[in-house]
């Protein structure tokens, strides 16, 4: 079995938050991009990663501003998506202390925000290491209390992992390594903190509220496909090691495949992914009739 098919049916449930099928197939392109591209040089990669001819750069840039997408409604469609895969869990008894993750107010630790360009902002975290049934080892689950943005769980299955970076997000898939500057955007010395835009016009308070969108949008791509890849090392470790095909020293027994290798797995995959076309999925048609030809990346993946 592809390990791109379980991928797939994933992502179509995320259809409903896109009120224009083509803005729903960019954003799959996107996500199959976050997950498999090597370099995290913005959208840049997301084109070299895809083999895409050079004009449809553009088109990713415009989709991730595009109205079609509802970031708040995608949202809420992921976040029941998760819950539905930790249904298991939460009837073992897990439920109940996810609930209660947030009520001892004692158990909470301050820190300054670590997201890009949140200055003076101080978030609460605690971590707590729990059982989760379909892995059968120990998962470490972070609640987060923000000032402005609420509260949220992570999780990851390296107990190692620092609660308060979850670095996977940053070198992994580079959830935060792209930002949609504004070329009419007026240029501040690096100390001027406050661009003041009450004094702007209208329209150029438009054009920041839609770049500030696109960044959101960008944001929640990216926290979808290490989901993503995070939901395919829990529920398919074996085909994720099957397709694997390097070494890394540190395999464990019983153990989930970190991001990275399912990524890599997902890489290795995706030719294949390609040449099923039709019988694979919308997106594979979308990406093939896409494909740069006279490029090392297009051929490799329409080999």
């Amino acid at each position: 079995m592809t390990l791109w098919l379980p991928w797939w049916n994933f992502v179509l449930c995320l259809r409903p938050a896109f009120s224009r099928y083509r803005a729903f197939l960019w954003f799959s392109a996107a996500l199959a991009a976050f997950c498999v591209r090597d370099d995290l040089r913005g959208v840049t990669s997301f084109v070299r990663a895809l083999g895409l001819r050079q004009r449809f750069y553009d088109r990713l840039l415009d989709f991730f501003h595009s109205p079609a997408v509802d970031v708040p409604k995608l949202t809420l469609i992921w976040t029941g998506l998760v819950l539905g895969v930790l249904k298991h869990p939460r009837r073992y008894g897990l439920k109940r202390h996810l609930k209660n993750l947030f009520e001892d107010a004692a158990a909470f630790t301050e820190a300054a925000s670590p997201v890009y360009g949140e200055k003076g902002v101080t978030l609460r975290y605690r971590s707590v290491d729990l059982c989760w049934h379909p892995v059968g080892c120990l998962v470490r689950f972070v609640a987060v209390i923000h000032p402005h943005r609420g509260q949220k769980i992570f999780l990851s299955t390296d107990l190692t992992l620092d609660p308060l970076t979850f670095k996977q997000a940053v070198h992994t898939v580079g959830v935060y390594s792209y930002h949609f500057w504004m070329a009419a955007m007026t240029p501040r010395s690096r100390r001027s903190g406050n661009p003041y835009l009450h004094r702007k016009s209208e329209y150029y308070r438009k054009q920041v509220r839609r770049n500030i969108a696109a960044y959101h949008c960008h944001l929640q791509a990216g926290i979808i496909a290490q989901g993503l890849l995070q939901m395919l090392s829990v529920l398919h470790p074996e085909t994720v090691w099957g397709l694997f095909g390097s070494w890394i020293r540190t395999i464990r027994p019983g153990i989930p495949p970190s991001e990275q290798v399912v990524a890599l797995a997902l890489c290795h995959a995706l030719p294949q992914f390609l040449v099923g076309g039709e019988k694979s999925s919308a997106l594979a048609i979308f990406i093939n009739e896409r494909l740069d030809l006279d490029r090392a990346e297009g051929l490799r993946l329409a080999a």
